[in-house]
């Protein structure tokens, strides 16, 4: 189901605007998270997109509570961020490359 929602959904999501990407970064970046683990085929829109998510204004904070109050988890929040999402599904393309030690981060990855 990934792989599929990924051929044919990662092209139009790819052609939305900023706008409405910001509005849903959150289940966006989630869903790139998933799927960068198992992708075949649109590398370069996930690599795009989430170059597009990096550069956007995003609220540091997740909205994440715990009994009403603000969760006080700096590592939980940021792991749920759409930016920590970015961040491990980069990670996630980088490792199924089976990298070794000493390897330095792709190219198309750097940036």
């Amino acid at each position: 189901m990934l792989q599929r929602s990924w051929c044919y959904a990662a092209p139009l999501v790819q052609h939305m605007p900023d706008t409405v990407i910001q509005e849903i970064a959150h289940g966006v970046t989630g869903w790139i998270e998933v799927v960068s683990g198992t992708i075949n085929r649109h590398k370069d829109i996930l690599l795009d997109l989430c170059r597009r998510v990096l550069e956007m204004p995003l609220e540091a904070d997740t909205g994440m509570t715990h009994n009403g109050g603000p969760t006080d988890q700096p590592v939980a929040e940021a792991l749920n961020h759409p930016i920590g999402h970015v961040t491990q599904a980069l990670i996630n393309l980088w490792f199924k490359r089976n990298p070794n030690d000493n390897d330095l981060l792709p190219e198309e990855i750097k940036p």
